[in-house]
Parts: C-alpha cells; structure tokens; sequence
C-alpha cells in the first residue's frame, strides 16, 4: 500500500514540477509537504523523484526508442510521467518485480490519464520489459 502511495505522490510531483523546470526539485517538494504522507510513503515518493530528476536523460531515452512514429515532447504529461516512474523503477531500483511495476504503472494511467492510456502505457512498458530487461537475462525472480 505505502509502494502505491509512493508512486502517486511521485506521479504528482513530477507532475507539477513539470511546469516549473528552473526549480522542479523545489516544486516536487512542495508538493510533497503539502500532502502529508507518512514517512515510508514520503521516502519512497523521494526516492523515485529525486532518482528520475538525476536519471531523467538516459529514461527520456528509452522512452524515446519504443514510441513508434511519436515524439517523447508530445506525450501527455501524466503518461509520460507514469512511463519514467515505471522506467526508473525496472531499471535502477530492480526492488519490485517487473510484474508489480508494470501493473502499478497501468492502475496509475487507469486512474489519472485519459481512456486509452492505460493500454499505452502497458504496452510501452511490454516493449520496454522485452527489450531493456528480458533480453538481458534480468527477468523476474520466482524463486
């Protein structure tokens, strides 16, 4: 429950630190402030915050490679920010099975974009998974 609170607070702070780039960091926190979260959800929400701020190039990138005929610019903000909390999280956390990830991703895009982002954002993360991830040997551990 604290992972999934986590992620949305970080969906908000991304979200609204969007509209500030000089100061994104400053905006994300004081979403952060202003909601009032318990310190395990407020530790994770940073964790994923602070991480996508630092690794923002290198997930855009990813991104970039599985939109087909589309441009990273002209997604709509609460996709593309749900795909780079998705993105960090397979791909420098590794703490969430890629299953959980993916599944929270899609929940998030159900409940905050628009009708189809839900199935967006799960097939980029398909995509993304297969490439970045599975053909690597780093899938999910089962055991």
């Amino acid at each position: 429950m604290q992972r999934r609170q986590g992620r949305e607070l970080a969906l908000q702070m991304l979200f609204a630190s969007s509209y500030f780039p000089e100061d994104e960091r400053e905006q994300g926190f004081l979403v952060l402030e202003s909601s009032e979260p318990d310190s395990e959800v407020a530790s994770f929400a940073k964790t994923l915050f602070l991480g996508i701020l630092k690794s923002r190039t290198e997930i855009e990138k990813i991104i970039s490679r599985h939109l087909e005929n589309w441009d990273l610019g002209r997604l709509w903000l609460v996709d593309r920010s749900i795909l780079q909390i998705a993105v960090y999280e397979l791909l420098f956390l590794k703490d969430s099975p890629p299953s959980v990830v993916i599944d929270q991703a899609v929940r998030l895009a159900k409940k905050f974009g628009g009708d189809e982002s839900g199935r967006f954002v799960n097939g980029m993360l398909g995509a993304i998974f297969r490439s970045e991830l599975d053909a690597k040997g780093k899938t999910e551990n089962k055991g």
